[in-house]
């Protein structure tokens, strides 16, 4: 009772004045006729009131006990009557980095603050550090500088410690503290580390490990600097002093016994699912029915292996399948028909350094023209070769490749007008009409009128030039019947030849010559024959309009007839020359076609012959006539086409039109 009356007693001389000095902030001052009322009052239990409650204005208890998913939990955080901070709660709060970031309008979603983890999602800071870790017992080295990666994510601020591995260190690396909220090691409430808590030069300790930070990355200097935090500039690692010995003995280690490394594991761990890619053309059109065929190379750097698929263009009759060579190895001289068990199995293999923009490369003997590639394939050429040009070929080029170019399609009128597909007025009929002029009606003519009359669109035969009296340049002539027969093409055609063929053709087939010795009743070519005139004083063809065309024959030796040379015919057209079966040229027709933009002319083989060029013959008379465009004829079965053309490329002023 005494302790009670002493109570009320302070209280009691506490005057007004007195009292609202030491109110609470915000609570309303008790009036003096409250306090008088208290004094005359029995100090016993209940005559005695907080009047700090007495005047609150709000007397509502917080809601501190829910549930959180099915779990009854208590809610520390919540203040007291009338929303009081609690005795000790302000000592307990847990503080967040969140409350630190700065607040912008676009971290407002719908008109409400983002939360945390969508509007820092992704968002983490990176922190380079190291710490020293004493090595026992061991005299090589008294400590270790282990280095180590930091990363802060600012969503929930939590802290994940990585180690680089290093080869062949001994040590496990990795992960060597799992992301969480890290607490302080003096933090009385286990406050954990926020974002102001690391920065460069600083040292953090985790878990009894102190930290050393030496710098950071361009996003977390960028993001401490908006947050009104100076970051210092990035300081170096310390060096292991093991680890620079160690590296220094490596550096004067070598093999005693020096093998090729096997490094395929090493190439298929770095370029695995990395594969260049080439857009190629492959010219077919040398076999019956071939055409320019549009292909897409893979060479594939994990195992250096190649495969082939080819661009099917819709409605083209052919097969769905793109696949045209499966994923494998392509040697480079790979022998056609080769088993693959043979002993001697080709050790020379493509690789990426023979596959360039304008290469020809033949894959499994077949030419492909690599006329682009796609951008991974440029940079990879660029970063590991330092290559720059990747100028690309227009495809355009090849819609009408050079081996399918008919005589009658190329020109004379300049370099521009020499090549494949260039069409020449001069070559026009006055009428507005292309003429077409056959050179010999070989015992082949019909499966190549077949293959090529119709991609050429050619429906009519205006003249025939015959070369000689041999099989291979006039044994068709009997399937010219269709041309003639019932006047629907033509009521007849005009063949031009020497007499020495026109013999021949009379002996052949004389139902050509005489209708009347026909027999059968069957319908027969109607053919015109014109021999060529000599000059009586030159001994020389005298030359001869066809079609508006001027046309010079000129005698070539091909091969021997007894003791005597046989003859056979060449053709001088305005800037083209053809000469399809010699074995020599003389003098004066040399001098003749010495001008000539085009030559055609003959190469039977690589070795040489008693009636035919041979392949070195022709190009060596080609140096001499030196053309602008060059083609060789009558290849013989034995002579590889990619093989002759890789020898062209070695002599470019035959192939100055391209």
């Amino acid at each position: 009772m005494a302790a009670a009356a002493s109570s009320a007693n302070t209280l009691a001389d506490v005057n007004p004045t007195e009292r609202s000095t030491v109110a609470s902030p915000g609570v309303p001052i008790v009036p003096a006729s409250t306090s008088r009322l208290l004094r005359s009052m029995p100090l016993l239990p209940g005559h005695i009131f907080d009047f700090e409650k007495m005047t609150l204005k709000n007397h509502r208890k917080s809601h501190a006990f829910d549930f959180c998913n099915h779990v009854s939990v208590f809610n520390m955080e919540k203040p007291g009557i009338g929303g009081k901070v609690l005795h000790g709660q302000t000592s307990a709060r847990i503080a967040t980095s969140v409350e630190m970031y700065p607040r912008s309008s676009s971290s407002t979603v719908l008109g409400e603050a983002a939360p945390a983890w969508l509007a820092f999602d992704r968002k983490v800071l990176r922190f380079y550090a190291y710490f020293q870790e004493a090595v026992h017992e061991k005299r090589e080295e008294k400590y270790r500088v282990r280095r180590v990666n930091i990363y802060f994510y600012l969503e929930d601020d939590t802290i994940h410690v990585s180690e680089p591995k290093y080869a062949n260190s001994g040590i496990p690396q990795g992960t060597l503290i799992r992301r969480h909220r890290i607490p302080k090691d003096n933090s009385t409430n286990g406050q954990h580390f926020l974002v102001t808590d690391l920065n460069v030069q600083k040292e953090v300790t985790f878990y009894s490990r102190t930290f050393k930070i030496v710098g950071c990355d361009h996003f977390t200097r960028e993001f401490l600097t908006n947050l009104k935090i100076a970051v210092p500039p990035s300081g170096e690692f310390p060096q292991d002093p093991y680890q620079v010995e160690r590296s220094e003995l490596l550096g004067r280690m070598q093999a005693t016994r020096p093998y090729v490394p096997n490094t395929s594991l090493k190439n298929f761990l770095e370029n695995d699912r990395r594969v260049l890619r080439f857009y190629c053309i492959w010219d077919d059109t040398n076999t019956v029915f071939g055409d320019v065929r549009h292909m897409v190379v893979h060479y594939y750097l994990s195992d250096d292996t190649i495969d082939i698929h080819e661009c099917i263009p819709a409605n083209s009759g052919r097969q769905s399948s793109s696949m045209f060579l499966n994923r494998c190895r392509l040697p480079k001289h790979a022998t056609p028909g080769a088993s693959s068990l043979s002993p001697n199995i080709p050790t020379e293999y493509f690789s990426d350094r023979d596959f360039t923009i304008g290469a020809v490369l033949h894959l499994n003997g077949r030419p492909f023209v690599i006329c682009d590639c796609d951008g991974f394939t440029r940079e990879f050429y660029r970063e590991k070769y330092g290559l720059e040009n990747f100028d690309p070929l227009r495809f355009e080029d090849y819609d009408l490749p050079a081996s399918k170019t008919m005589l009658s399609w190329l020109s004379a009128a300049g370099t521009n007008g020499v090549g494949a597909g260039a069409k020449s007025d001069k070559n026009h009929h006055s009428d507005g009409h292309i003429r077409n002029i056959l050179i010999d009606v070989g015992k082949f003519f019909r499966e190549s009128a077949l293959a090529w009359f119709s991609y050429y669109d050619i429906e009519s035969i205006d003249a025939i030039l015959v070369t000689h009296g041999h099989a291979d340049a006039m044994l068709g002539f009997d399937d010219l019947r269709q041309w003639t027969m019932d006047a629907k093409v033509h009521a007849s055609i005009p063949v031009y030849l020497n007499v020495a063929t026109m013999a021949v053709v009379a002996t052949t087939f004389p139902y050509l010559v005489d209708a009347s010795l026909a027999t059968g009743g069957g319908q027969v070519p109607s053919l015109e024959f014109v021999v060529f005139e000599k000059d009586a004083s030159t001994n020389e063809y005298n030359s001869i309009d066809i079609e508006e065309l001027r046309v010079i024959p000129f005698d070539v030796e091909h091969g021997t007839a007894g003791d005597q040379p046989y003859y056979s015919l060449g053709f001088k057209f305005p800037g083209i020359t053809y000469i399809s079966d010699t074995n020599r040229i003389p003098e004066t027709a040399m001098s003749l076609i010495q001008d000539s933009d085009v030559l055609v002319l003959d190469g039977l083989r690589e070795s040489e012959h008693s009636s035919h060029f041979s392949v070195t013959q022709a190009i060596q008379h080609a140096l001499i006539l030196k053309p602008r465009l060059f083609y060789i004829t009558d290849f013989c079965h034995d002579v590889e086409h990619s093989k002759v053309e890789e020898r062209l490329r070695l002599h470019p002023e035959l192939n100055e039109a391209g």
